[in-house]
């Protein structure tokens, strides 16, 4: 399971959700989006946020969704030890905008060599507090 949080949202808003799908024996990877949690830390010290990006940094965004995908290909993500062959998103506000365009654009990107095959999306909200769901 590939989780993106919402923009500005941070991987430690699906801690909960992590341990629980860990235990029941699911592989999970967090991408903080750029400029938020640990991808708005710089190795120079200084940060970056992305209440400060330009129109050309929210261009970026999807890209970056991309260029994982296309990189898991090639290079299974570390932490899983094992080909990743499929994968199902979960997103969450601004996040499901961004996965969005990155798909949208996806077609015509798409490279030759073989990438994780998304076989599901949930759309999810780590706020949610109704009884039983949250």
């Amino acid at each position: 399971i590939w989780i993106i949080p919402a923009i500005g949202g941070r991987y430690q808003d699906f801690e909960t959700l992590i341990k629980a799908l860990n235990q029941k024996g699911f592989s999970v990877m967090v991408s903080d989006l750029r400029g938020q949690g640990k991808s708005g830390e710089m190795k120079t010290g200084s940060t970056v946020s992305w209440r400060l990006f330009s129109d050309e940094d929210w261009q970026k965004l999807p890209k970056d969704l991309s260029r994982l995908l296309i990189m898991w290909g090639k290079t299974p993500p570390p932490s899983l030890g094992h080909p990743l062959k499929h994968l199902v998103v979960l997103t969450a506000g601004g996040g499901s905008a961004v996965l969005g365009q990155a798909l949208t654009d996806w077609p015509t990107n798409r490279p030759k060599q073989p990438i994780p095959t998304v076989t599901g999306f949930i759309f999810y909200s780590p706020q949610l507090k109704a009884k039983g769901l949250d």
